[in-house]
């Protein structure tokens, strides 16, 4: 159990846009983005305005795009990886919903030092590279309520 808490708790970076649809709307709106993109979505609270994707495998290139895999002075060889998009929606300025993105990123990563690792699953620090394609998306089909 404490395993997979530890696996949850990882680094995110938040991305913001601004789209002009209100709540409701804009929150159908980026549930279709995130399917049209290949996401799955466990979750959709309408109350908090949350919108939660499964986790999705990515390959150890795609991994070196949408995360900061440097670990200071340890040398970790990568080999995949996953994520999590954590979409929030709240009411903004003038009528407008504002829309953040967060990634949750896990690297499955050997290092030469097994022994300090109870788990190769590291958690790592997005470079922003997923919320940004994620929020230019949103961006481009959310504009303005139809």
């Amino acid at each position: 159990m404490v395993g997979l808490l530890i696996l949850l708790i990882v680094a995110s970076t938040e991305l913001t846009v601004d789209v002009e649809r209100t709540l409701l709307p804009a929150l159908g709106c980026v549930q279709a983005v995130l399917t049209s993109q290949g996401e799955s979505i466990i979750r959709v609270d309408e109350e908090r305005g949350v919108i939660m994707t499964g986790f999705r495998r990515v390959s150890r290139e795609a991994l070196q795009r949408i995360a900061a895999t440097k670990r200071g002075g340890a040398t970790v060889r990568w080999t995949k990886g996953i994520y999590q998009l954590i979409i929030t929606l709240s009411p903004g300025e003038r009528g407008g919903t504002q829309v953040r993105a967060a990634a949750r990123i896990l690297g499955y990563g050997e290092t030469s030092m097994p022994a300090l690792r109870p788990s190769p699953w590291w958690p790592l620090p997005s470079t922003g590279n997923l919320e940004a394609r994620t929020l230019a998306a949103v961006t481009t089909s959310c504009r303005a309520d139809p």
